[in-house]
């Protein structure tokens, strides 16, 4: 009976080693694929933000995406998102001389086309409300990535407030 038994295991395990090499490669991308795809326009979206390009930086949205910034202000489809950065980004606007360093990238992809983001970044660059400049600060942004005809747009946005670095503790020495 245990010879059976240990036979009929064995035989399992063979067909179903055969079964899986037999099998046609897919064509849909791997888990790291994704996650690789999704981390390229992380790295994108620092590199527009640090050319101050808010057309750039709009391009990475979905047309129906949306941003809501720390302080409440909504931007909703990709054109308001677009308006609100090239008021932040240009002249007078409060990040036109910041500096945008991703620390810390984790993604997580909930299905094949749905991705959140967790991002901890060091913004410097920035001014008090005195005017006076303030040292580095860190925040943290919640995204949510959708994937449409092949590519990854931000859907939602949610940047935290920015707190000095020191205090945060998440991003330092990283």
């Amino acid at each position: 009976m245990i010879a059976r038994t240990l036979a009929a295991v064995v035989t399992l395990g063979i067909v179903g080693a055969v079964v899986i090499a037999a099998a046609p490669p897919g064509d849909e991308p791997t888990y790291s694929d994704e996650v690789a795809a999704i981390r390229k326009n992380t790295i994108g979206f620092q590199a527009a933000w640090n050319k101050h390009d808010p057309k750039a930086l709009a391009s990475f949205w979905a047309p129906d995406g949306d941003l809501i910034d720390p302080w409440g202000v909504t931007s909703s489809g990709s054109e308001a998102v677009e308006k609100f950065l090239a008021s932040e980004h240009t002249g007078k606007g409060k990040l036109a001389r910041s500096t945008y360093d991703i620390r810390k990238d984790a993604v997580r992809l909930i299905s094949g086309d749905v991705a959140l983001e967790d991002w901890e970044v060091v913004l410097t660059g920035l001014s008090g409300a005195d005017g006076k400049p303030l040292g580095p600060q860190f925040h943290r942004v919640f995204v949510v990535s959708k994937k449409v005809s092949g590519e990854w747009h931000i859907q939602a946005a949610r940047p935290g407030l920015p707190t000095p670095e020191a205090s945060a503790g998440g991003a330092k020495g990283k």
